[in-house]
């Protein structure tokens, strides 16, 4: 049995470049948005939403993880493999903004049971792992503008302690954490996205070049991240320090939140590609490979279904949201066949 406590929350946002949902102006959650079926699904194709999703020959074992009226995105799978975090979102229409009510863990095989991680009645997001899996970073509101925290444990509610304090890195957003403990995040530098490194306490604090979404790779040595060029994002390739810069994509779609594959050879990102040229409405987003190395990228996913925020999990399981069923994102995972896609770096 479930159960869990939905409080309204504070006004205030953070700015997002998630997937939306199809329909915004749809009814906001109510009572039973808890009230998932148990289990997930399963097989390689989910035609029986309100639109369709499906995986290519490069994936298999296409599973939906929750059922919740609510949009549920951006996974982050432990580094042991027993607990998934997701973000919670919705569209408030009165405000006229979105909120993120929180962060809860689940079972990354989809058996029953929510649990929220972080404070109700204030806004949380964007949760990252740390490598040791004890503890998770995330961006809140809870100090009263939105910062950089570091939860005290993998307890539920376990409170948190502040990593970088708002008036030191505005709206500090998408931690990753390197082996040794040194966080990557995005901060806002008069109106301008940039990645900066700190080590853990806050301490060392470095701005490192101009982008997002930045992320470690698994030996903490390169930083994939996403970048505009001419209008379109796209994914590159730096050291740590910031320094050998390599753009993996080009072109008019959109690329865009990289997630490293376990054993640092390629990266999973969700681009537009094949869509690009198509009317806004008639676009669709996907999750997509690549070597790091860069080169020929590999779709894995397709239909009419937008899908966004894949997290390439230590079980060999690509992580995603979808809004394939009910028009708003649920989670969803994958098995992808690397064989033949590229090399290391």
């Amino acid at each position: 049995m479930r159960t869990i406590l939905f409080v309204a929350i504070a006004a205030g946002a953070l700015s997002s470049t998630a997937c939306g949902p199809k329909n915004r102006n749809r009814k906001p959650p109510n009572d039973n948005m808890w009230n998932a079926p148990p289990g997930g699904g399963g097989g390689s194709s989910a035609p029986g939403g309100k639109f369709t999703l499906l995986t290519t020959s490069a994936a298999s074992g296409l599973q939906r993880l929750t059922f919740d009226l609510i949009d549920e995105e951006r996974p982050a799978l432990s580094p042991d493999g027993s607990m998934l975090l997701v973000g919670l979102r919705m569209y408030d229409k009165a405000a006229g903004f979105q909120r993120f009510p929180g962060i809860i863990a689940i079972d990354p095989n989809g058996a029953p049971g929510r649990t929220f991680m972080t404070q109700q009645g204030v806004e949380s997001d964007r949760a990252a792992w740390t490598p040791d899996g004890s503890t998770f970073l995330y961006a809140t509101n809870a100090p009263g503008s939105w910062t950089l925290v570091r939860a005290n444990s993998r307890a539920p509610m376990s409170g948190y302690q502040v990593v970088l304090p708002a008036s030191v890195a505005p709206l500090a957003d998408f931690p990753s954490v390197a082996p040794d403990g040194l966080v990557a995040f995005t901060m806002d530098v008069n109106k301008i996205s940039m990645i900066a490194t700190a080590r853990m306490d806050g301490s060392g604090m470095q701005m490192i070049q101009q982008g997002t979404h930045a992320t470690f790779s698994p030996d903490g040595k390169w930083i994939a991240f996403t970048r505009d060029v001419s209008g379109s994002l796209q994914l590159f390739l730096s050291d740590r320090s910031g320094g050998s810069v390599r753009q993996l994509t080009f072109g008019k779609a959109n690329n865009l939140w990289p997630a490293w594959s376990p054993d640092g050879r390629f990266l999973a990102f969700t681009s537009n590609k094949g869509t690009e040229y198509m009317a806004k409405n008639a676009q669709h987003s996907h999750i997509w490979a690549i070597s790091a190395m860069g080169g020929p990228q590999t779709q894995l996913t397709s239909g009419t279904a937008d899908c966004g925020y894949p997290n390439w999990g230590v079980d060999g399981n690509v992580y995603f949201n979808s809004d394939q069923a009910q028009g708003n994102y649920d989670i969803w995972r994958m098995r992808v066949h690397v064989e033949g896609m590229g090399k290391s770096i």
